[in-house]
C-alpha cells in the first residue's frame, strides 16, 4: 500500500575475500518505481497452465522470484522435463495436488522423471541460481516449457549382485548405463591376489567392488578409470 518505506545499505562481507575485502566505499542510494508485467503462469499446481506432451509453451520469469508450473498427464514411462532457455532454469517434478516428486535425474539443462504408474503430472520452473555469479546474474528470462516422452532400451545388465552378469577375468562384456540412475553388477569368481576392476569408457563411469551377498567391499584404490582391489581369499566378487 501507499506509504513510507526505508532502505537499510551495508557492507557485503564476500566469504573468502578476508583480509583484502575493504568494508568501506562511496554509493548512491537510488529507489526507482519498476513496471513489472502480468504473470503468464500461476504459481503453484492448483493455479498451473495446461501442458501437451511434445508441445512447447513459451514463458517467462519475471520478476525475480517468479515460479511457473505446467500440468499434463501422462502414461507411465520416462519423461524428459525442460525449460528450454538460454537463462539459468531449474525444474521439478509436481504431483497434481502440490507435493514434489523424488527421483528426478538432473542432466542440466533436461530433468528426467520416470512415471510409475499413469496419472497428472506438473513441472515447477523458476530461476537456478548459479553460485559466484551475484550480482551479474539475472533471474528473469524467457523459456519453451517441454514435456516429451523418452523410449529407454531394456536393461542389458543387472542392478544388482543377486541379478548379475556373469563375468570371466580378463574377457570384456559391453555395457551400457541407461536410462540415467542405472546401475549394472557383475560376479566372477576369483582366487586371492590384486585385481583391477574397469569400466573401459570415454564416460564418467565409476567402479566399486562387493561381495556375492551384496556387501561393498572397504580397500579398493581408485585410480581412475582402474580400480585395484586386493582379494584376501579366493571367493567370488562383484563390481
Amino acid at each position: 500500500e501507499a506509504g513510507r518505506y526505508c532502505m537499510k545499505v551495508e557492507a557485503r562481507f564476500p566469504s573468502g575475500q578476508w583480509p583484502t575485502f575493504n568494508p568501506t566505499f562511496n554509493y548512491d542510494a537510488l529507489v526507482m518505481r519498476v513496471v513489472i508485467e502480468e504473470d503468464d503462469h500461476g504459481d503453484s499446481a492448483e493455479a498451473a497452465t495446461e501442458l501437451q506432451e511434445g508441445l512447447g509453451v513459451p514463458g517467462r520469469i519475471a520478476p525475480p522470484g517468479d515460479v511457473d508450473f505446467f500440468c499434463l498427464d501422462l502414461e507411465s514411462g520416462w519423461y524428459s522435463f525442460e525449460a528450454q532457455t538460454s537463462g539459468q532454469a531449474s525444474v521439478s517434478v509436481f504431483s497434481d495436488d502440490g507435493e514434489e516428486l523424488a527421483g528426478v535425474v538432473h542432466e542440466w539443462p533436461v530433468y528426467m522423471y520416470r512415471a510409475e504408474e499413469a496419472g497428472r503430472y506438473c513441472m515447477k520452473v523458476e530461476a537456478r541460481f548459479p553460485s559466484g555469479q551475484w550480482p551479474t546474474f539475472n533471474p528473469t528470462f524467457n523459456y519453451d516449457a517441454l514435456v516429451m516422452r523418452v523410449v529407454i532400451e531394456e536393461d542389458d545388465h543387472g542392478d544388482s549382485a543377486e541379478a548379475a552378469t556373469e563375468l570371466q577375468e580378463g574377457l570384456g562384456v559391453p555395457g551400457r548405463i541407461a536410462p540415467p540412475g542405472d546401475v549394472d553388477f557383475f560376479c566372477l569368481d576369483l582366487e586371492s591376489g590384486w585385481y583391477s576392476f574397469e569400466a573401459q569408457t570415454s564416460g564418467q563411469a565409476s567402479v566399486s567392488v562387493f561381495s556375492d551377498d551384496g556387501e561393498e567391499l572397504a580397500g579398493v584404490v581408485h585410480e581412475w578409470p582402474v580400480y585395484m582391489y586386493r582379494a584376501e581369499e579366493a571367493g567370488r566378487y562383484c563390481m
